[in-house]
Protein backbone atom coordinates (compact mmCIF):
# COMPACT_ATOMS: atom_id res chain seq x y z
CA UNK A 1 0.00 0.00 0.00
CA UNK A 2 1.52 3.31 -1.11
CA UNK A 3 -0.53 5.83 0.85
CA UNK A 4 1.27 8.92 -0.40
CA UNK A 5 1.83 7.45 -3.86
CA UNK A 6 -1.83 6.56 -4.32
CA UNK A 7 -1.06 3.04 -5.48
CA UNK A 8 -1.14 -0.62 -4.49
CA UNK A 9 1.86 -2.72 -5.49
CA UNK A 10 2.24 -6.49 -5.72
CA UNK A 11 5.22 -7.27 -3.45
CA UNK A 12 4.72 -11.05 -3.26
CA UNK A 13 7.79 -11.70 -5.37
CA UNK A 14 10.05 -9.25 -3.52
CA UNK A 15 12.71 -7.14 -5.21
CA UNK A 16 13.12 -3.45 -6.02
CA UNK A 17 9.88 -1.74 -4.96
CA UNK A 18 10.19 0.88 -7.70
CA UNK A 19 10.04 -1.85 -10.35
CA UNK A 20 7.24 -3.97 -8.91
CA UNK A 21 3.92 -4.15 -10.76
CA UNK A 22 1.08 -1.95 -9.57
CA UNK A 23 -2.35 -3.48 -9.05
CA UNK A 24 -3.85 -0.02 -9.37
CA UNK A 25 -2.80 3.63 -9.25
CA UNK A 26 -4.31 7.13 -8.89
CA UNK A 27 -6.01 6.34 -5.59
CA UNK A 28 -6.60 9.06 -2.98
CA UNK A 29 -4.63 8.28 0.16
CA UNK A 30 -5.24 4.51 0.28
CA UNK A 31 -4.74 3.25 3.82
CA UNK A 32 -6.12 -0.22 4.58
CA UNK A 33 -7.25 -3.11 2.42
CA UNK A 34 -8.86 -6.54 2.45
CA UNK A 35 -8.80 -9.30 -0.13
CA UNK A 36 -11.82 -11.59 -0.52
CA UNK A 37 -11.64 -14.97 -2.27
CA UNK A 38 -7.83 -14.88 -2.57
CA UNK A 39 -6.41 -17.01 -5.35
CA UNK A 40 -9.86 -17.70 -6.82
CA UNK A 41 -11.68 -16.46 -9.89
CA UNK A 42 -13.68 -13.93 -7.89
CA UNK A 43 -10.63 -12.47 -6.08
CA UNK A 44 -11.51 -8.91 -5.12
CA UNK A 45 -9.62 -6.21 -3.27
CA UNK A 46 -11.31 -3.55 -1.15
CA UNK A 47 -9.37 -0.45 -0.14
CA UNK A 48 -10.19 2.60 1.98
CA UNK A 49 -9.57 5.99 0.36
CA UNK A 50 -9.68 9.56 1.64
CA UNK A 51 -12.04 11.16 -0.84
CA UNK A 52 -11.90 14.52 0.99
CA UNK A 53 -11.09 16.05 4.38
CA UNK A 54 -14.62 15.20 5.50
CA UNK A 55 -15.37 11.95 3.70
CA UNK A 56 -13.76 8.62 2.92
CA UNK A 57 -14.88 5.74 0.75
CA UNK A 58 -14.31 2.05 0.15
CA UNK A 59 -13.22 1.19 -3.37
CA UNK A 60 -13.55 -2.21 -5.05
CA UNK A 61 -10.94 -3.69 -7.38
CA UNK A 62 -11.72 -7.00 -9.11
CA UNK A 63 -8.30 -8.59 -9.55
CA UNK A 64 -9.59 -11.06 -12.10
CA UNK A 65 -10.68 -8.33 -14.50
CA UNK A 66 -8.36 -7.54 -17.37
CA UNK A 67 -8.52 -3.75 -16.90
CA UNK A 68 -8.73 -3.81 -13.09
CA UNK A 69 -10.61 -0.53 -12.99
CA UNK A 70 -11.27 0.62 -9.38
CA UNK A 71 -14.94 1.23 -8.64
CA UNK A 72 -16.48 3.10 -5.72
CA UNK A 73 -18.31 0.71 -3.39
CA UNK A 74 -19.23 2.53 -0.15
CA UNK A 75 -19.50 6.31 -0.49
CA UNK A 76 -19.67 9.33 1.83
CA UNK A 77 -18.29 7.73 4.98
CA UNK A 78 -17.87 10.47 7.63
CA UNK A 79 -14.24 11.14 8.39
CA UNK A 80 -14.34 13.86 11.02
CA UNK A 81 -16.10 14.40 14.30
CA UNK A 82 -19.05 16.72 13.72
CA UNK A 83 -20.58 17.54 17.08
CA UNK A 84 -22.93 20.49 16.39
CA UNK A 85 -22.03 23.71 18.12
CA UNK A 86 -18.55 22.61 19.17
CA UNK A 87 -16.89 25.49 17.33
CA UNK A 88 -18.21 27.52 14.39
CA UNK A 89 -16.30 27.15 11.11
CA UNK A 90 -15.31 30.83 11.09
CA UNK A 91 -13.31 30.27 14.28
CA UNK A 92 -11.16 27.50 12.78
CA UNK A 93 -7.50 28.32 12.01
CA UNK A 94 -6.01 28.45 8.53
CA UNK A 95 -5.39 24.99 7.06
CA UNK A 96 -7.57 23.54 9.82
CA UNK A 97 -7.82 20.22 7.94
CA UNK A 98 -4.29 19.38 9.03
CA UNK A 99 -5.40 19.47 12.67
CA UNK A 100 -9.11 18.64 12.70
CA UNK A 101 -8.80 15.63 10.43
CA UNK A 102 -5.55 14.28 11.85
CA UNK A 103 -6.11 10.67 12.81
CA UNK A 104 -9.79 10.87 11.92
CA UNK A 105 -9.71 10.48 8.16
CA UNK A 106 -8.81 6.81 8.19
CA UNK A 107 -11.16 3.87 8.25
CA UNK A 108 -9.85 0.38 8.93
CA UNK A 109 -10.69 -2.83 7.09
CA UNK A 110 -10.08 -6.42 8.18
CA UNK A 111 -10.83 -9.38 5.92
CA UNK A 112 -12.06 -11.65 8.75
CA UNK A 113 -9.46 -14.32 7.98
CA UNK A 114 -10.77 -15.04 4.49
CA UNK A 115 -14.39 -15.71 5.40
CA UNK A 116 -15.92 -14.07 2.32
CA UNK A 117 -16.76 -10.78 4.03
CA UNK A 118 -14.84 -8.04 5.80
CA UNK A 119 -15.24 -5.70 8.73
CA UNK A 120 -15.20 -1.93 8.35
CA UNK A 121 -14.43 0.38 11.27
CA UNK A 122 -15.74 3.93 10.85
CA UNK A 123 -13.15 5.28 13.24
CA UNK A 124 -14.46 8.79 13.81
CA UNK A 125 -17.94 7.55 14.76
CA UNK A 126 -16.98 4.51 16.82
CA UNK A 127 -18.86 2.05 14.61
CA UNK A 128 -17.98 -1.34 13.13
CA UNK A 129 -19.83 -2.88 10.17
CA UNK A 130 -19.86 -6.38 8.74
CA UNK A 131 -19.60 -6.00 4.96
CA UNK A 132 -20.73 -8.86 2.74
CA UNK A 133 -20.55 -7.58 -0.87
CA UNK A 134 -22.99 -10.29 -2.01
CA UNK A 135 -25.67 -8.82 0.27
CA UNK A 136 -25.19 -5.20 -0.79
CA UNK A 137 -25.70 -3.18 -3.99
CA UNK A 138 -22.70 -2.55 -6.23
CA UNK A 139 -22.62 1.00 -4.85
CA UNK A 140 -24.03 2.16 -1.52
CA UNK A 141 -23.75 5.27 0.65
CA UNK A 142 -22.85 5.28 4.32
CA UNK A 143 -26.39 6.40 5.23
CA UNK A 144 -27.86 3.48 3.33
CA UNK A 145 -25.38 1.11 4.96
CA UNK A 146 -26.45 2.20 8.46
CA UNK A 147 -30.06 1.37 7.57
CA UNK A 148 -29.18 -1.97 5.99
CA UNK A 149 -30.20 -4.95 8.18
CA UNK A 150 -27.42 -6.88 9.91
CA UNK A 151 -24.61 -4.59 8.70
CA UNK A 152 -23.88 -2.63 11.90
CA UNK A 153 -22.37 -4.91 14.56
CA UNK A 154 -20.98 -2.43 17.12
CA UNK A 155 -21.60 1.20 18.04
CA UNK A 156 -21.07 3.55 20.97
CA UNK A 157 -17.32 3.02 20.82
CA UNK A 158 -14.73 5.74 21.23
CA UNK A 159 -12.75 6.80 18.17
CA UNK A 160 -11.24 3.65 16.71
CA UNK A 161 -7.81 2.80 15.42
CA UNK A 162 -6.76 -0.48 13.85
CA UNK A 163 -8.62 -3.73 14.42
CA UNK A 164 -8.05 -7.42 13.79
CA UNK A 165 -10.31 -10.47 13.64
CA UNK A 166 -9.28 -13.26 16.01
CA UNK A 167 -10.08 -16.50 14.15
CA UNK A 168 -10.21 -18.94 17.07
CA UNK A 169 -12.57 -16.84 19.22
CA UNK A 170 -14.58 -15.15 16.47
CA UNK A 171 -14.04 -11.78 18.19
CA UNK A 172 -12.85 -8.49 16.79
CA UNK A 173 -10.20 -6.63 18.77
CA UNK A 174 -9.98 -2.89 18.13
CA UNK A 175 -7.82 -0.16 19.64
CA UNK A 176 -9.22 3.08 21.03
CA UNK A 177 -6.18 5.39 20.80
CA UNK A 178 -7.28 8.31 22.98
CA UNK A 179 -8.55 5.94 25.66
CA UNK A 180 -5.36 3.86 25.60
CA UNK A 181 -7.40 0.68 25.32
CA UNK A 182 -8.11 -2.45 23.31
CA UNK A 183 -11.73 -3.57 23.27
CA UNK A 184 -13.22 -6.91 22.19
CA UNK A 185 -16.31 -6.93 19.99
CA UNK A 186 -18.49 -9.97 19.33
CA UNK A 187 -19.89 -9.51 15.79
CA UNK A 188 -22.42 -12.26 16.46
CA UNK A 189 -24.00 -10.10 19.18
CA UNK A 190 -24.55 -6.61 17.69
CA UNK A 191 -24.90 -3.90 20.30
CA UNK A 192 -23.87 -0.69 22.01
CA UNK A 193 -20.34 -0.96 23.43
CA UNK A 194 -20.28 2.39 25.19
CA UNK A 195 -20.07 0.80 28.65
CA UNK A 196 -18.21 -2.36 27.66
CA UNK A 197 -14.96 -2.68 29.67
CA UNK A 198 -11.75 -3.03 27.64
CA UNK A 199 -9.59 -6.15 27.62
CA UNK A 200 -6.42 -4.03 27.72
CA UNK A 201 -6.00 -0.56 29.22
CA UNK A 202 -3.21 1.80 30.24
CA UNK A 203 -1.51 2.10 26.85
CA UNK A 204 -0.35 5.36 25.29
CA UNK A 205 -1.98 6.02 21.90
CA UNK A 206 -2.21 2.42 20.68
CA UNK A 207 -2.80 2.34 16.95
CA UNK A 208 -2.69 -1.27 15.68
CA UNK A 209 -3.28 -4.78 16.96
CA UNK A 210 -2.06 -8.15 15.67
CA UNK A 211 -1.87 -11.76 16.91
CA UNK A 212 0.76 -14.47 17.05
CA UNK A 213 0.55 -17.36 14.62
CA UNK A 214 -1.12 -19.56 17.26
CA UNK A 215 -3.50 -16.67 18.21
CA UNK A 216 -2.45 -16.94 21.87
CA UNK A 217 -0.59 -13.62 22.07
CA UNK A 218 -1.68 -10.14 21.14
CA UNK A 219 0.69 -7.45 19.89
CA UNK A 220 -0.28 -3.81 20.24
CA UNK A 221 1.84 -0.99 18.85
CA UNK A 222 2.03 2.20 20.89
CA UNK A 223 2.88 5.22 18.75
CA UNK A 224 3.49 7.44 21.78
CA UNK A 225 6.00 5.04 23.35
CA UNK A 226 7.49 3.74 20.13
CA UNK A 227 7.13 0.15 21.28
CA UNK A 228 5.09 -2.98 20.58
CA UNK A 229 3.45 -4.54 23.63
CA UNK A 230 2.96 -8.29 23.99
CA UNK A 231 -0.29 -9.22 25.75
CA UNK A 232 -1.33 -12.63 27.08
CA UNK A 233 -4.53 -13.79 28.76
CA UNK A 234 -6.78 -11.45 26.77
CA UNK A 235 -9.27 -14.23 26.01
CA UNK A 236 -10.02 -15.11 29.67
Amino acid sequence: METWGGAIADIAGGGDATKLPKLTENLKGPYTLAVLNPGKKGETLFVSESSSSFMTQITRLSLGDHEREPKAFILDIPARHGEPGLTPPESWPDKWEKYAAAGCVKNWIDDAAGRGFFYLAVGSLGQIFRINPDELPEKITYSELVAHPNALVAWGLHRLGGMRFHPSSGLLFAVQPEMGEVIAVDPAQPGNYHFQPPVVRGLRMPTCVRFSQDSEKMYVCSSADGVVWEVEGFLT
